[in-house]
């Protein structure tokens, strides 16, 4: 049996640096996080397996060498049969700005079942928002596995952060950067969203940058943060290194304070050197950084009355859940409002003018200043909802 299973993205990676129209230079390097997280576990000693699609072209036989080589086993990946693999061409500029232009190319039709899934003592899976069949088939995926799972949200390019009903509390561990706990919970707060993403089930491991990362966990709020490293070369990928250190550790000993330091002690070191997996360390090199790390862990402490207020009007929805409560007041009441409804779910205004907008966007509600209708008919003039 395998240590490791992960699921997921995984593409090529173009890097250029310098000033349109002439980069100073180019690089090819392995891209999508799941492939960053395969790689830099097996860069740390543990047997790890992909499960991933790519097409058939060179792109495809690109990533599926550099995974190979790398140690990882690539057996169980798809190749589609029309269409291309992933690509993602980004442009980092001599004045710090960056561009990214991505293809998605096969990803939106992944879909694991499909694949025969190995004995494995642990799961990760990655990415759902760039693939929704993968999504829509993890809740499954998850209850059915015999190990330990987690999941790594990624980004969500539409910026809607809606996961299918029951993924979160099928998993052990969910990995996502500060960015997007807050966005998935509709919070302003990472204490607030870490403690609502706990009460899935999940343990929430949240990245924070040059801040380190931080978790909650049975023992308390554990918080581990190094030295910066210098240079800092590029740290995309950082994240996906991060979380093959932790999982290799946690898989090892369930030291979640460790886990975390360990995590931080790879990512750091990824991002040494240009592309998400160049910099990846080796489990000495990684030991060695760990000298930099400083942990910290708080035990429980109760939410303060305002936090508990929040904590029981949101009963933890996740937006896609907000959404359709909205829509169940709309039908009752027949208009809602901005204020109203993020005093009702203990979320911020602006998370709500966001479901608004969104559910506007699908013809579900008129949106109006103040809140939303229901759409009207041909005609008809909307007025303005209470706010």
């Amino acid at each position: 049996m395998i240590d490791l299973l992960v699921i997921g993205d995984a593409h090529p990676e173009v890097l250029l640096r310098g000033t349109p129209p002439a980069a100073a230079s180019g690089a090819l390097t392995l891209g999508g996080t799941a492939a960053v997280v395969a790689r830099g576990a097996a860069r740390l000693g543990l047997s790890v397996a992909l499960v991933a699609v790519v097409g058939h072209d060179p792109a495809g036989d690109f990533v599926l060498d550099t995974l190979s080589t790398a140690g990882v086993d690539i057996r169980r990946c798809l190749r589609h049969e029309t269409l291309p693999t992933a690509l993602t061409v980004r442009l980092d500029r001599a004045d710090a700005d960056r561009s990214v232009l991505s293809a998605p190319g096969c990803l939106p039709a992944f879909d694991p079942r499909q694949a025969r899934l190995p004995d494995a003592g642990h799961l990760h899976a990655a990415s759902p928002f760039l693939q929704p069949r993968l999504a829509d088939a993890l809740p499954a995926v998850f209850d059915a596995f015999p190990g330990t799972t987690s999941l790594d949200l990624g980004h969500d390019p539409a910026g809607r952060w809606d996961l299918p009903p029951g993924l979160l509390t099928a998993g052990d561990l969910l990995f996502a950067d500060e960015t997007g706990a807050m966005a998935l919970t509709g919070t302003d707060t990472l204490d607030l969203a870490m403690r609502q993403l706990g009460r899935h089930g999940c343990v929430p491991v949240v990245t924070r940058g040059p801040d380190g990362a931080a978790t909650l966990h049975a023992q308390g709020y554990t918080t581990a943060v190094g030295p910066a490293r210098t240079p800092v070369v590029d740290t995309i990928g950082a994240g996906g290194s991060f979380t093959a250190g932790f999982l290799a550790r946690w898989l090892d000993s369930h030291d979640i304070p460790g886990s975390l330091a360990f995590g931080c002690a790879c990512g750091a070191r990824s991002t040494g050197r240009a592309g998400g997996t160049a910099g990846q360390p080796s489990a000495h090199q990684a030991l060695a950084a760990l000298d930099g790390i400083r942990v910290s862990t708080e035990p429980p402490t109760p939410p303060t009355p305002r936090q508990a207020v929040r904590e029981r009007s949101s009963t933890a929805l996740l937006p896609v859940q907000r959404k359709r409560a909205i829509l169940a007041v709309l039908a009752t009441e027949h208009a809602v409002g901005t204020t109203r409804l993020a005093a009702r779910f203990g979320v911020s205004t602006s998370t709500v003018r966001r479901d608004l907008e969104q559910l506007h966007e699908e013809g579900r509600l008129e949106r109006v200043h103040g809140g939303g209708h229901p759409p009207p008919p041909s005609g008809r003039t909307v007025q303005t909802a209470k706010p």
